[in-house]
């Protein structure tokens, strides 16, 4: 074993009480437990366990780099349920989400509609978007593409294609019956 480990580490029993033993070739490398409360991953890496995700920061062979990313990670835990904003006002619709955004439950599926900063930006979509969500149809955005406007669009340009001599009549008209059945 490299000495370079023990001077960056403090060493951990092999077996804990009311623990499981580690398998016997990953033992090596979990004796040695970093300072920063991240363990060695079995894939060379060292990990450590952030809001129910395992969450990697650097190679085995470079414990510096991998504490300077744990200590330097910009994840954040959850909220806690104490720390979330009141709602502006009873009647206010939406409530705070751990997400830190104001949310709504509809039809058994939430929605996300603003940061808990701005409840007023966030009352503007829920108002928007309202009736589509409760009819239970999808969100609809005011700007959106519908598959009438892109084949009419298609086929436009087709025909600016034809007058050019590009294409030939023939093919635009295969095109146009083949959209008509959309």
């Amino acid at each position: 074993m490299s000495g370079s480990y023990t001077r960056h580490y403090t060493r951990k029993p092999v077996s804990t009480p009311g623990r499981h033993r580690q398998p016997r070739r990953h033992l090596h490398r979990r004796n040695y437990v970093p300072i920063l409360r991240c363990s060695p991953h079995r894939n060379g890496q060292w990990a450590k366990k952030i809001n129910s995700k395992l969450r990697y920061f650097g190679a085995w062979n470079d414990p510096a780099a991998a504490e300077a990313r744990y200590v330097g990670s910009t994840t954040t835990p959850k909220v806690t349920s104490g720390e979330k904003p009141p709602k502006p006002s009873k009647d206010f619709p939406l409530f705070a989400h751990d997400s830190g955004q104001w949310a709504k439950k509809v039809r058994g599926k939430l929605h996300y509609f603003g940061v808990w900063a701005d409840p007023d930006a966030a009352l503007a979509p829920w108002n928007a978007e309202k009736d589509d969500l409760l009819a239970g149809r999808v969100r609809q955005n005011g700007d959106a593409l519908t598959l009438l406007a892109l084949s009419n669009k298609f086929l436009d340009s087709k025909r600016r294609q034809v007058e050019s001599g590009e294409l030939e009549q023939r093919t635009r008209h295969e095109y146009e019956t083949f959209a008509k059945t959309w």
